[in-house]
């Protein structure tokens, strides 16, 4: 998965798409407790409103994901949300360990702003998996 990140991260810096990097890593899961793994591994890129990645699900599976973004901002902070698809459970909600299938993708998060634009510190909320992670401004 790691190599996948690089690749589309690679494209999109090339290609001059990109606008923000975003990674994610550590997370806490706050109600599931059939979860596999404690983080992520999180890489994609936004351009505009458009945002696409990949990651390492809560079930220890590669995922991949693609929606619209949007945000509103206050002073050093800004909460947004993507709403898209992702591909890499085997059942939209949980585990059953059958093929891979396309699911709705509802994410949101938080990011500080006060520090720069090339780090910014980020808290993503991946369904009930809080993710800790950063993202870059090109």
């Amino acid at each position: 998965m790691f190599r996948l990140g690089v690749v589309i991260v690679t494209i999109s810096l090339l290609s001059g798409c990109a606008t923000e990097l975003m990674y994610g890593w550590k997370s806490k899961h706050w109600v599931s407790e059939d979860t596999t793994n404690d983080t992520h591994d999180m890489v994609g890129v936004r351009y505009n409103h458009a945002v696409v990645g990949t990651f390492n699900n809560s079930y220890g599976r590669e995922s991949y994901f693609a929606g619209y973004y949007d945000s509103i901002k206050h002073s050093n902070w800004e909460l947004f949300g993507v709403v898209g698809a992702v591909r890499g459970y085997t059942v939209c909600f949980g585990d059953d360990s059958s093929n891979t299938n396309t699911c709705p993708f509802i994410s949101g998060g938080v990011t500080y702003l006060g520090v720069n634009e090339w780090f910014m510190p980020t808290l993503y909320q991946f369904g009930d998996a809080s993710v800790i992670g950063f993202r870059v401004r090109f």
